[in-house]
């Protein structure tokens, strides 16, 4: 989530978009901040590490669905409170429809792949190891091989579902098979230095190149892209050293954890992210300061540390006490809803 904050510090607030950056230091900086889909890409390889082998909870989608629900209604009511010029009809139906009009378009993907994975799992039971290879490995050349090096659009044939699918089985396969190339830890340790300085290198030579040659203009971040393979490598290779730490159980880590999809939920916020980055941090006043650095993690520790907290507030109080009972209904409603189905259905038996 920490990648994710500090890839929005560099792509909103105009930041990114600014021509007049001149401090060579600091346009590489924010070119190599683009750590988003990294962190995307390590969340979704620890589902698939975690879900593969869970039994299906409707309980965790309407969980989901009620905390995205949550904060695009409060958010969406603060901003046209304090400014009426928010309110609009198409914002208003955005708001109180977040997962279907996809006001968040991570939290709609990874709902819809939920409502995949008692299929996936039922998959992971019955094939072999080899069988898994092949399926992992078509899904690795379809959505990072070919898309990074010769260009092959999977976004015009599926999507991010699909592709966080491909996350998910890599997560199930490390899972189901923890003997795999990634457990080495000297071979993870490697495989992070030479891909981490790799992105990063690009990132300073398409900076180079961009100023004499027009076709690197704006490829700086290639290599950081949600198809790039160089990441796909690196965010194992991360999840599998995570893996191997043997940490033990705190209750602190955990409570900071739980809180911590709420930091998206709220900063990433679409009435939200604009006024965070170009009117409560103002990051474009800095983008030739010499304390860009410096203003680049406070602002993000602020921003993570204030969600965190705000969402605490959220679970342990509203949700427990203020909203306990129309949270209990429609988690009541949910599963009786589900249990229906499931008799319905057991008569194709």
């Amino acid at each position: 989530m920490l990648m994710i904050v500090f890839s929005h510090y560099a792509s909103h607030g105009s930041l990114y978009q600014s021509t007049d950056i001149t401090f060579v230091f600091n346009k590489i900086l924010i070119d190599s901040m683009f750590l988003g889909n990294l962190g995307v890409a390590i969340f979704m390889t620890i589902t698939g590490y975690f879900m593969s082998k869970v039994k299906f909870n409707i309980n965790r989608i309407i969980n989901l669905w009620m905390q995205t629900l949550f904060y695009s209604i409060i958010i969406f009511i603060v901003f046209c409170i304090i400014d009426r010029n928010n309110f609009s009809i198409g914002g208003a139906i955005n708001s109180f429809l977040p997962v279907v009009r996809s006001n968040y378009w991570f939290v709609t993907a990874y709902i819809i792949l939920c409502c995949f994975m008692p299929f996936l799992n039922k998959l992971f039971e019955v094939i072999n190891r080899k069988q898994f290879l092949v399926l992992i490995s078509l899904l690795v050349i379809i959505y990072f091989f070919l898309p990074t090096f010769i260009k092959f659009d999977f976004s015009r044939y599926a999507g991010r579902v699909t592709q966080f699918v491909a996350f998910y089985c890599l997560g199930a396969y490390i899972r189901y098979y923890p003997n795999n190339v990634f457990s080495n830890n000297k071979v993870s340790v490697g495989i992070v230095s030479l891909t981490g300085l790799g992105m990063l290198s690009t990132v300073i030579l398409f900076d180079i190149l961009s100023t004499r040659m027009e076709a690197f203009v704006g490829k700086n971040e290639y290599f950081y892209a949600t198809f790039s393979v160089v990441q796909l490598f690196l965010a194992l290779s991360m999840f599998t050293l995570a893996l191997n730490l043997k940490a033990k159980y705190n209750n602190f880590v955990n409570a900071v954890g739980g809180c911590t999809f709420g930091v998206y939920l709220i900063h990433d916020n679409p009435f939200v992210r604009d006024w965070l980055w170009g009117n409560v941090f103002n990051n474009i006043s800095y983008a030739n300061s010499k304390f860009l650095i410096l203003h680049m993690i406070a602002s993000v520790l602020i921003v993570y540390v204030v969600c965190i907290m705000i969402e605490a507030i959220r679970k342990f109080v509203v949700e427990k006490y203020i909203l306990k009972k129309p949270y209990e209904l429609v988690y009541n409603l949910a599963n009786n809803m589900s249990i229906y189905m499931q008799k319905k259905l057991q008569k194709f038996k």
